[in-house]
């Protein structure tokens, strides 16, 4: 019944490192896609703040509305190029 039970336990130690390898994985895939999507200041802050508060986006809307609109430039600029 030991043996049972420490095989069991060997078992749940390898599942438990396979899945927080899996979960490392994913949150380094995670911070990089956030890094290539948005501005470098509010993606910081987002990683390494643990709640956004009003104040945190009221200072983050500038910088989202500038980044957006120079986006919707760029799409109005390739929209015109196809035409």
């Amino acid at each position: 019944m030991l043996a049972m039970m420490q095989k069991y336990a060997g078992t749940l130690e390898s599942l438990v490192d396979e899945r927080t390898a899996q979960l490392a994985q994913e949150k380094r895939t995670t911070e990089a896609l956030l890094l290539r999507m948005l501005p470098k200041c509010v993606c910081l802050l987002l990683l390494f703040t643990a709640k956004l508060g009003p104040d945190d986006v009221l200072h983050l809307l500038p910088v989202m509305t500038s980044y957006v609109g120079r986006i919707m430039t760029r799409t109005d600029l390739m929209m015109l190029s196809l035409l």
